[in-house]
């Protein structure tokens, strides 16, 4: 699989892909996750393994066989936590700006709060920055 490839895969740019190989930036355990779940698809169980312990991510135990019970109704589904979301948009910034994450979060967290301070809400702020 090509970088642009895993990029698509993962919904990272190719040069984010790049980053993680050279060790400037990290995935999001989310991001992790998927990984280890594109490696398991591939066959290679101690490698996903690998992946989720070297992330310090919980490895998913052995597939038990369960008797079959009559369908539960199906759980309204439920998003990524509320850090993963957060880390999804600190990488998208920071991949977009060139940055390291770290960097990115110090200066969205300071964007974000002047924007509180002044009652400026998400909207207005994707308003003023598309018409700039």
């Amino acid at each position: 699989m090509t970088q642009y490839e895993l990029g698509e895969k993962l919904g990272v740019s190719r040069r984010t892909i790049i980053r993680w190989g050279r060790n400037a930036t990290v995935p999001a355990p989310f991001q992790v996750e998927q990984l280890a779940g594109l490696v398991r698809a591939s066959g290679d169980d101690d490698l996903a393994d690998g992946l989720l312990e070297a992330a310090n991510l919980p490895i998913p135990g052995p597939a038990q066989v369960v008797e079959p019970v009559a369908p539960a109704p199906l759980p309204e589904p439920v998003g990524p936590p509320p850090q993963q979301l957060i880390d999804a948009v600190i990488y998208a910034a920071a991949d977009a700006a060139d940055l390291a994450p770290r960097k990115t979060r110090l200066a969205l967290r300071a964007a974000l709060l002047r924007a509180r301070e002044l009652g400026v809400t998400a909207e207005a702020m994707v308003l003023a920055l598309s018409a700039g």
